[in-house]
């Protein structure tokens, strides 16, 4: 059995409400981040690299550009479909010989509101028709059936008896519909009463049962004709009143505020998120929590069906066999993972934990070399060097003097080129042409 979703109501809802554009764009932002890398062996990561290049030759689509297509459609439909296009001219790639007649050559995203699937007698999915839609007027493209071997169908919280994977954003389509129809009878209300409707009682001075018609319009006319900061005089026994102005209309804000929390929550982001308003600070950290939470999750299963129907394909064409491929997702907010490194941090400066349990709690498993730290190459250099250069020229000064301190240089009869100090013989610098001096000779 298959959900009956409506998938052009999600994307026309993405097209035109801006809560909703807004969401799923930031969504797919903190999900890809900076992009996701595959790690893998240099030989089995060099071949990967080498296909999504063959990839990026025949339709444009490389590895990235594949995941900013799926990846819109993973979160906005939580379906995300590629059909695979062959080629028999792939026969060895970096020393891998391909095991199958026709290779993958070209990975071609499509959306959910283009396929159908076809079912066999026992209620599984065989195949999938392709409905190509076309601008042209009474121009009809016929369906186009793929067998399900070349469909890759990327679900997110997809149920054990249902097909399709569950939208993100389903459960709150309503609550939008509902929040942009309680603004549209405020814009009402704001045409009504900018233009208030007029009530003119006006007295029945021939005892006719009603009032002269002639005054009432020339007294609508007046009121139409008359300036802004304008005044009326009114005859004995008339009234004028403006509907609405008494207070007596119904008060929307309320309604508003509380559809707007339903929306927000719905999407899992704050208005301050969507630049809406301001909110209090205890609120925007728990939704962003929910909202990390959430990600991580898409993440998560995004990647794993990455990893099994499209780096999976690939390897197996080849024959290769193994478990050391992986996707490294970026994390969904850099800002806490800082807070956490600098509660880390401060949790080992307060002597509460060990630079090996620090280490652990930071995700840091390589080997740490003491004397490549910045205690080492940094700290230490800044202290020490200042101790050794007035250790160097302090005491050399104070040795020129000699044992009794007062004893002039050369005046032992030595040679005044060399003086003796505790560090060892220093060389003067002597002029050029020049013989060295005695003790004797005048200066």
């Amino acid at each position: 059995m298959t959900p009956e979703f409506n998938w052009d109501d999600l994307w026309l809802a993405y097209q035109s409400d801006g809560y909703i554009h807004r969401a799923v764009n930031r969504y797919r932002m903190l999900v890809l981040g900076r992009g996701v890398k595959i790690e893998a062996p240099p030989r089995i990561q060099r071949y990967l690299d080498e296909r999504f290049r063959i990839m990026k030759s025949v339709n444009g689509l490389g590895w990235d550009d594949l995941l900013r297509v799926a990846a819109l459609d993973y979160v906005l439909f939580g379906n995300a479909f590629m059909i695979r296009a062959g080629s028999s001219q792939i026969r060895a790639v970096y020393g891998y010989r391909i095991n199958t007649q026709r290779a993958t050559a070209a990975l071609y995203p499509v959306s959910p509101r283009m396929l159908r699937p076809i079912f066999s007698p026992a209620g599984e999915v065989v195949a999938w028709q392709l409905y190509v839609r076309t601008s042209r007027a009474g121009h009809v493209v016929p369906p186009k059936e793929f067998n399900s071997r070349e469909v890759l169908h990327l679900h997110y919280n997809r149920g054990s008896e249902y097909v399709f994977g569950t939208p993100l954003l389903l459960c709150v389509l309503e609550d939008v519909r509902a929040l942009r129809q309680i603004e549209e009878d405020i814009l009402r209300l704001l045409h009504k009463f900018a233009n208030p409707l007029l009530v003119i009682n006006t007295p029945d001075a021939l005892g006719y049962g009603d009032g002269i018609r002639a005054d009432m319009t020339e007294l609508a006319n007046v009121i139409n004709q008359m300036a802004e900061d304008g005044f009326l005089v009114l005859m004995p026994g008339q009234d004028v009143r403006m509907l609405g102005a008494e207070s007596v209309a119904l008060r929307m804000e309320g309604y508003l505020d509380s559809f707007k929390r339903r929306v927000f929550s719905g999407l899992g982001m704050s208005a301050n998120m969507l630049a809406d308003e301001s909110e209090p600070l205890e609120r925007q950290v728990e939704l962003e929590r929910q909202i990390r939470d959430t990600v991580t999750d898409i993440q998560h299963q995004f990647g794993q069906h990455l990893l099994d129907q499209v780096i999976g394909v690939l390897l197996q064409e080849a024959g290769i066999e193994t478990d050391e491929v992986s996707l490294v997702f970026d994390l969904p907010d850099q800002q806490a993972w800082l807070r956490f490194e600098q509660a880390v941090a401060n949790l080992y400066a307060l002597n509460l934990i060990t630079r090996d349990e620090a280490r652990k709690r930071s995700g840091l498993t390589e080997p740490f070399d003491e004397k490549d730290s910045y205690l080492w190459r940094v700290s230490l250099p800044r202290v020490l060097e200042p101790l050794r250069m007035q250790l160097r020229y302090g005491l050399a000064g104070s040795s020129a003097q000699g044992p009794g301190g007062s004893a002039p240089a050369g005046s032992g009869g030595g040679d005044p080129a060399v003086i003796p100090s505790p560090t060892g013989p220093r060389v003067t610098r002597r002029q050029a042409g020049r013989p060295p001096r005695t003790g004797t000779e005048p200066v």
